[in-house]
């Protein structure tokens, strides 16, 4: 191999160990956040690679079975990971979904974003990974945001409502 192209493997690999760094501590920041808003038993699973999907499945109320495409997919190869990733990514978006609507945010950058790891896995089109990232670490922010700010459900903030009161 040129050392040309050795160059520019190592900084796209790089690049993307960054961008999937920083995309899974929002990411985890964000579940956390919502787990202890929640007030759901062990919030920390949310910065363990399965006990985020576990805290997830959790918060949307979905089938805690799930988990177990995830880890099909870790621990697979070919066809059969594909086939978990993809089942796994397609729930995941649904969980992330009625979270979303719980706390009035769009789902479409965080599914957006999870749809990355189906992308990932078609060559011809991986180099749309970091975009999707990004459009991801976009949505979880917001989330994430919103988890440090607002009353779950369509209610409007208590603090703000307070302050409001008295200030008349």
């Amino acid at each position: 191999m040129p050392e040309e192209l050795i160059k520019s493997l190592s900084t796209i690999f790089i690049v993307m160990t960054i961008f999937s760094l920083i995309n899974y501590i929002v990411v985890s920041l964000a579940l956390y956040k919502i787990a202890k808003k929640e007030k759901l038993d062990k919030p920390w699973l949310s910065w363990i690679p399965v006990g985020n999907a576990y805290i997830l499945i959790t918060l949307g109320k979905g089938n805690i079975g799930f988990v177990f495409t995830l880890v099909v997919a870790m621990f697979s190869r070919g066809l059969i990971a594909d086939i978990a990733m993809t089942l796994y990514t397609v729930y995941s978006v649904y969980m992330y979904f009625k979270i979303c609507k719980k706390y009035n945010v769009s789902i479409i950058p965080i599914a957006i974003g999870a749809s990355s790891l189906v992308v990932s896995m078609i060559p011809f089109l991986s180099m749309l990974v970091i975009p999707m990232y990004l459009i991801n670490l976009y949505g979880q922010w917001k989330l994430l945001k919103v988890a440090d700010n607002e009353v779950v459900g369509n209610k409007k903030n208590i603090k703000t409502k307070i302050s409001l009161s008295n200030g008349r």
